[in-house]
C-alpha cells in the first residue's frame, strides 16, 4: 500500500517546476490526503529515482532535510542553489530589514506578528518593532510587490501591537499601496489576522 502512496506523492512531485519548492503539507493536499504531510517527508527520504526531483519539497518553513545527506552534506540546499533558490538564515530584529536588502529589490515580505502558532506564548513581537520593520519592508518592495502578515494577538500579548499596526495601514496612501485586511467569521478566541499590502 506505501509503494502506491509513494508513488502518488512522486508523480505530484515530478510537476514541480525547476527553481521552485512544494512544502510536505502542499504535496499532501495535493494527493487528497491533507493529514499526511509527514508520510510525504518518508516517501520524499525512501526516494531513489533521481528523475523525481525531492529535493524540491521543504519543511513549512521552508527548511531543508538531513535525509539528502547520504549523498554528501548539504546536497538537498546545493541543489536547490542549482537552480537559483538560495536563502540566508538571519537572527536579528525584523525592524532591522534594510540592512540586508537594497531598497525596491525585493518581490514579497512575509511577517507573523505576534506569537509563533505552537512556540512558546511568552515570547511575542512588540508594536515599536513591528511598525518600524514594516515601514522598511514598504521601501524594499518592488512595484507590483507583496508584503504578507499573519497578526496574532490576544493572550501574554493583548491587544496593543495589532492596534497599532491597523492604525498604521490606516496611514498608507491608497494611491501607492492597497490593503486588504481579512477577518474570520466564525472562528473564536482571537483567531490570526491576515493581511496583505501591495505595492502599486
Amino acid at each position: 500500500m506505501s509503494g502506491f502512496i509513494f508513488q502518488c506523492f512522486y508523480d505530484i512531485v515530478c510537476h514541480i517546476p525547476a527553481g521552485t519548492v512544494a512544502t510536505y503539507g502542499q504535496v499532501a493536499r495535493l494527493a487528497g490526503m491533507p493529514r499526511c504531510a509527514r508520510t510525504v517527508g518518508y516517501a520524499m527520504a525512501a526516494n531513489r529515482d533521481p528523475s523525481v526531483p525531492c529535493h524540491r519539497v521543504v519543511d513549512r518553513f521552508g527548511g531543508t532535510k538531513s535525509c539528502f545527506d547520504l549523498y554528501g552534506p548539504g546536497t538537498q540546499r546545493a541543489l536547490l542553489e542549482a537552480e537559483g533558490l538560495s536563502a540566508e538564515v538571519v537572527l536579528d530584529s525584523h525592524a532591522n530589514l534594510e540592512q540586508y536588502a537594497e531598497p525596491g529589490t525585493v518581490d514579497c515580505v512575509v511577517f507573523n506578528f505576534g506569537r509563533l502558532p505552537g512556540g512558546d506564548p511568552s515570547i511575542f513581537t512588540r508594536s515599536v518593532t513591528s511598525v518600524a520593520a514594516l515601514e522598511a519592508a514598504l521601501r524594499l518592495l518592488k512595484p507590483g510587490g507583496v508584503i504578507a502578515i499573519a497578526l496574532y494577538y490576544g493572550g501574554a500579548n493583548g491587544y496593543g501591537e495589532r492596534d497599532a499596526v491597523m492604525t498604521w495601514l490606516e496611514t498608507l496612501d491608497d494611491r501607492k499601496f492597497s490593503v486588504l485586511r481579512c477577518d474570520w467569521a466564525n472562528r473564536r478566541n482571537d483567531p490570526p489576522m491576515p493581511v496583505f499590502i501591495w505595492n502599486r
